[in-house]
């Protein structure tokens, strides 16, 4: 049996590949790329901005649901056979959408839709592959899978804003779902999971049930945190675009600072995964915290032109790091048996705190006509959180190879 701490190149693999898929999963096309449609189905439909965007809080919403779902179909079924299955499923309802009535409601089920059809391309069945083949240079890999999702930021908007300029939004969602299927081939030659002898799976801890596990104080501080950063995520990454545009920014200039945004979430995810490998979580994650909390401070002061930049540039640190620092996290405390299941069940709760952070945002610009009062609640929650995240304790000793060296 192979032992990553000899031979890692195949590991590397599946880590690059995971780059690939996830630069156009759901992440990259359902959360980052909604911000350019927003103006489109407005104008076609009538609807008022806010109204688009409580879609972001349904997406947000549903995946509180699917989260756990796909833990436990990772942990029951293996990544592979998830992720395979997922794929076209996701792709399928992207092309859907080009018949989309003007209905509010049918719009708004549709985003649940898509986001249960995309239940095993969301990142925990990628980052659980990827787990599998390293100790090490754990943080570092998962921080190249990552990564893809910050490609994706970058990529994924502009394509959107072009394909609606020159095809218009209903066939835009075609484009959309021919990238979703640009995976496919990539993960069925090279995503698999190590094969891990049963000894090894729970390295860090015995593993148990995940109610037997509720009671571990680290779990519930990554809950609350996770949970008050989430505020954040979602919603800020689907309304930078209008929010910038609602500041006096032009609609061109707008999209270019999304592909800014997506670059910063790209370097950080590299980043973390790197300091991950060095200092502890609690440290990592507060570096970046803090950052986020002063640029959401600073929207809420009504930044505009380079502050506006370096804000969002500062937004997208926080998301490159976030995700890094769960697996990581959840590898290092509570080993491989239950990764997928306590990954989805935080991802899931984050996921409320997104849908709660989406509806703030709808309701400010709805009621208020301005993003403002959503930042401030934004800083406030990030600020929240750091105290949250410090309190994480030590490891529980060394993380050790998933594939122990074989006796002779």
């Amino acid at each position: 049996m192979t032992n990553p701490l000899r031979d890692t190149r195949r590991g590397w693999v599946v880590a690059a590949t995971a780059t690939f898929c996830l630069m156009f999963g759901p992440s990259a096309l359902l959360i980052s790329g909604f911000g350019v449609f927003v103006h489109p189905l407005s104008e076609a439909f009538g609807w008022s901005t806010g109204q688009v965007g409580y879609a972001v809080s349904l997406i947000a919403l549903s995946l509180t649901v699917v989260s756990p779902v796909q833990g436990w179909l990772v942990d029951r079924f293996g990544a592979r056979r998830v992720i395979l299955s997922s794929i076209p499923a996701l792709a399928a309802g992207l092309a859907a959408m080009r018949y989309l009535p003007p209905s509010l409601g049918t719009f708004y089920l549709a985003w649940v839709v898509l986001t249960f059809l995309a239940v095993g391309v969301w990142p925990g069945a990628y980052l659980k592959a990827v787990s599998t083949w390293f100790t090490r240079s754990l943080g570092l890999a998962t921080g190249v899978a990552n990564a893809g999702i910050g490609l994706g930021v970058i990529v994924v908007p502009p394509l959107a804003e072009a394909m609606i300029s020159t095809m218009g939004w209903r066939d835009a969602f075609l484009g959309w779902a021919g990238l979703a299927l640009l995976p496919l081939p990539v993960a069925l030659l090279f995503i698999h999971e190590a094969r891990l002898p049963t000894t090894s799976r729970n390295i860090g801890r015995p593993a148990g049930s995940l109610p037997a596990l509720v009671g571990d104080v680290n779990l519930r501080l990554l809950s609350l945190g996770y949970f008050l950063v989430g505020i954040t995520g979602t919603g800020i990454v689907a309304g930078l675009v209008p929010l910038l545009v609602t500041g006096g920014m032009k609609r061109g200039q707008a999209v270019a600072v999304m592909s800014l945004f997506g670059v910063s979430a790209l370097v950080a995810r590299i980043l973390t995964g790197w300091l991950l490998d060095r200092f502890i979580v609690s440290r990592v994650m507060n570096g970046f915290v803090v950052l986020a909390a002063l640029a959401a401070a600073a929207f809420a002061c009504g930044a505009t032109g380079p502050l506006a930049v370096c804000a969002a540039v500062a937004l997208g640190l926080i998301m490159g790091a976030e995700f890094d620092v769960l697996a990581y996290a959840i590898r290092r405390y509570f080993g491989l048996g239950s990764f997928g299941r306590i990954y989805g069940t935080v991802f899931g709760i984050f996921q409320l705190g997104a849908a709660t952070g989406a509806g703030v945002l709808a309701t400010s610009v709805e009621h208020t006509h301005s993003y403002r009062f959503a930042m401030w609640i934004f800083a406030g929650a990030l600020s929240i959180s750091v105290p949250v995240f410090a309190r994480l304790r030590p490891y529980r000793g060394p993380l050790q190879a998933s594939f122990p060296p074989q006796p002779h």
